[in-house]
């Protein structure tokens, strides 16, 4: 049994061998091609090729086209990314662009809005500044010292050798601050008469002169028309002086007189 399998596999190997050398032999036969000129001339010329050039033809060849393949599956492929990357490049783009249009409606929407709050601004400044102007007004004595008519000395602008207005009223009526301010002095007595001097506050005082006893007191804030002499029967005769800057000036230059 077993000299039958040896057998048997004797069999088998040169069986395999004859096989082989075959194919060597097939490989190391030499291929005659005949190449035919057309010159008129019955003349053939012969070559022998071996069949291992052929087959190493035949695999660079075939090499040749698998690179090129692979070459054009490259390509592809990377012409494939670069139309994703073109792609995502413009989805990116049609994004910024959206945000950038969003961005300019918010930029414009928010210069009105400066544009609303500035002008806002600069009238609640301009009302402000008006306001303090018209504050800063009531402080400038330009009113009329007495409440009423009343009868300008035309004889009489001068008190030691400053200016003063002189006027001449009846009984009852009654001697105001011709601005706000605040009263900073009272000299004087009964029988010589009585000097209330008003500080403005903005380099004005002013100066009111009456035998009556004054209706105010130092320290007492003042108003626009508010009473400081009553005018008594024998102290009809009211003088007032103006002060601006430690200097005496014509009352009458400030003064609004009206009727």
């Amino acid at each position: 049994m077993e000299k039958k399998a040896e057998n048997q596999e004797k069999a088998e190997n040169k069986a395999k061998r004859n096989i082989r050398d075959e194919i060597m032999k097939r490989l190391k036969t030499k291929y005659n091609i005949k190449i035919i000129l057309d010159n008129g001339a019955d003349k053939i010329n012969q070559y022998s090729i071996s069949l291992y050039i052929v087959a190493a033809f035949l695999a660079a060849t075939v090499l040749l086209i698998l690179g090129i393949l692979l070459y054009c599956f490259v390509l592809v492929r990377e012409l494939k990314q670069a139309q994703d990357n073109e792609l995502m490049l413009n989805v990116q783009l049609e994004t910024m662009t959206s945000q950038n249009e969003l961005l300019i409606e918010q930029r414009i929407e928010l210069q009105d809005k400066v544009s609303i709050l500035s002008n806002t601004i600069n009238s609640k400044v301009q009302q402000e500044e008006q306001r303090e102007a018209e504050i800063a007004k009531t402080y400038i004595p330009s009113g009329f010292p007495i409440k009423g008519k009343a009868a300008y000395d035309e004889n009489h602008t001068k008190l030691d050798d400053n200016p003063i207005a002189m006027f001449h009223a009846s009984s009852g009526m009654s001697v105001i601050a011709t601005a706000r301010g605040t009263v900073s002095k009272i000299e004087g007595n009964y029988v010589n008469g009585y000097i209330v001097t008003v500080d403005h506050g903005n380099g004005y005082l002013t100066l009111y002169r009456n035998g009556a006893k004054p209706q105010v007191k130092e320290g007492g804030e003042v108003t626009k028309e508010t009473e400081i002499f009553k005018i008594e029967t024998g102290n009809e005769d009211i003088g007032y002086q103006i002060i601006e800057n430690d200097k005496y000036i014509d009352p009458l230059s400030l003064m609004e007189i009206s009727g």
